[in-house]
């Protein structure tokens, strides 16, 4: 175990037992508007909160609850890896940046719910951003394009 990250989820379902009430169904909306937004997407624990992957990191979801990531002290972030290429940032003016993450704090369901068409407009543009990358493969030790 990481002395920095006290828990160790084994799974995402272990990951969404620990959160509250109110985090929880942020959360799972905040996840089904991924998977909806972004079919391809590919769920994994990294850093034992949920990062959503294309051909690099597209999103994650980080609850306030999460121990090791006093960055909040209440809500669910939803944060844009890429989030310095987002075109239709301006639209959401609560977005917060941060040298390459863009991200943004929902406190009640009810916000997230009253944002959900600007949520899901970045969420396909993030989606298209991964697109726009080409698949690095490894050969031989040596990165090939």
């Amino acid at each position: 175990m990481n002395p920095f990250q006290p828990v160790n989820f084994k799974n995402i379902d272990h990951f969404l037992e620990s959160l509250s009430t109110e985090e929880i169904e942020i959360t799972l909306q905040l996840r089904r508007l991924i998977f909806e937004c972004i079919p391809f997407v590919i769920e994994k624990l990294a850093y034992n909160v949920p990062f959503y992957y294309g051909k690099k990191r597209i999103c994650y979801i980080w609850p306030a609850s999460v121990p090791w990531g006093k960055t909040i002290k209440q809500g669910v972030q939803l944060g844009f890896c890429e989030g310095y290429k987002l075109t239709n940032i301006n639209d959401f003016a609560q977005l917060e940046t941060r040298k390459q993450v863009a991200l943004h704090t929902f406190y009640t369901l009810g916000e997230l719910i009253e944002s959900l068409d600007i949520v899901k407009t970045l969420l396909f543009e993030a989606a298209n951003i991964d697109g726009a990358y080409r698949k690095v493969k490894r050969r031989e030790g040596h990165f090939k394009n």
